[in-house]
């Protein structure tokens, strides 16, 4: 009787063993996931929130880049590090990971001028994600989360040179 239910102890432990690590990556893509969805509603709002403040600002030239890359920084919550580094043709470099590219663009066909009423702010957002199980992070090197918004200018803004673009979405 006793060996029997020495076998059964042996059975148990066995199944642990091949069970806990598939429970054990679920339970850490769970974790993952949550984190990766609030890291995008993050830099989503800090989108958002940044070409607000473009669209009304009456700051100009580069002053009102910077109060929108600090806001676009505040709103997403320490997501983008101390310091979001380059420029808006970084947006495709995946060398650079964390990017704040705010564009003043013109109406369609060019009409109105970009920084006149009616015209676009556009401010993009990338952020290059990391994982918290090893896994996904040795597969999905370069795993980014970019963000877009535009909003119209309801105030005449001189951008700052070299921050103008053409079209009117993301």
């Amino acid at each position: 009787m006793m060996k029997r239910l020495a076998g059964q102890r042996a059975q148990g432990l066995v199944e642990f063993a091949v069970i806990f690590p598939i429970f054990a990556f679920l339970l850490f893509a769970v974790i993952d996931g949550g984190l990766l969805m609030g890291r995008y509603n993050n830099l989503s709002n800090g989108a958002k929130e940044g070409a607000r403040l473009g669209a009304v600002s009456v700051n100009p030239g580069s002053t009102a880049k910077t109060n929108i890359v600090q806001r676009v920084k505040d709103q997403a919550h320490g997501v983008l590090g101390s310091s979001p580094s380059g420029t808006c043709s970084d947006m495709t470099n995946n060398a650079v990971s964390n990017v704040v590219c705010v564009e003043w663009i013109s109406g369609p066909g060019g009409s109105p001028a970009a920084g006149q009423v009616g015209s676009s702010v556009r401010v993009q957002v990338k952020y290059k994600n990391s994982f918290l199980t090893p896994l996904p992070n040795r597969i999905l090197t370069d795993w980014f989360v970019t963000e877009c918004a535009v909003q119209r200018l309801e105030q005449p803004i001189t951008p700052p040179a070299g921050s103008t673009g053409t079209g009117d979405s993301c």
